[in-house]
């Protein structure tokens, strides 16, 4: 069950991830996000959204006091490993061909 400061803790990372989509959004709105290159930029910013949801999803029954013993190894796989929820989503790389 989360306790108190799980909920402050999930609610950080949370508005991390808002604040980099409202960022995100805004660059895209700006035509800021244009040259294939800036498919890096996307990607980062898209990666650091996804990293910040699943980190709050993982972390809503770790105690804080055992939050603090992780490793980096431990932090970068909770922040990385997207969960499955409810079994209908699925993470798919989209190859594109591109023209010589």
């Amino acid at each position: 069950m989360m306790n108190r400061d799980n909920k402050i803790t999930i609610g950080l990372q949370l508005e991390d991830a808002v604040q980099a989509m409202t960022s995100l959004i805004n660059d895209v709105e700006a035509h800021k996000l244009r040259e294939f290159t800036d498919e890096v930029e996307l990607s980062i910013g898209l990666g650091f959204i996804l990293g910040k949801l699943c980190l709050g999803w993982h972390r809503r029954n770790v105690e804080p006091q055992r939050f603090l013993q992780l490793t980096e190894d431990d932090y970068d796989t909770m922040s990385s490993s997207v969960p499955n929820w409810g079994g209908h989503f699925n993470l798919w790389i989209l190859v594109v061909a591109t023209r010589p």
